[in-house]
């Protein structure tokens, strides 16, 4: 073998080495990758949890305030819509002439 062809193969060498080794390193930034988003993907779904949670909660609370209106706020509230429905019908036919 030539001096020439030793330098060469010493270089292949080297240049398979370090191929390796950056192979080596992204293989483990990579295995770290998939645990972040793993961990990303359980932080997600324990805040749509929470989400959905705080959502029941928030309509149960409308629920229940709904229920604890008196009978005279009721009435009230009953007229206050039908106010709002007649000023609605009156603007329609407004824009209807």
């Amino acid at each position: 073998m030539t001096p020439d062809e030793e330098k060469r193969i010493k270089r292949l060498e080297t240049r398979v080495r370090q191929l390796i080794m950056d192979y080596q390193e992204l293989k483990l930034e990579r295995e770290s990758l998939y645990e972040k988003v793993e961990e990303q993907n359980q932080v997600i779904e324990s805040l749509n949890q929470r989400i959905k949670h705080l959502s029941d909660k928030y309509n149960n609370l409308k629920i229940a305030k709904t229920l604890s209106l008196s009978e005279t706020e009721q009435k009230e509230a009953k007229g206050r819509l039908a106010r709002l429905l007649r000023e609605v019908d009156k603007c329609i036919a407004l824009l209807k002439v």
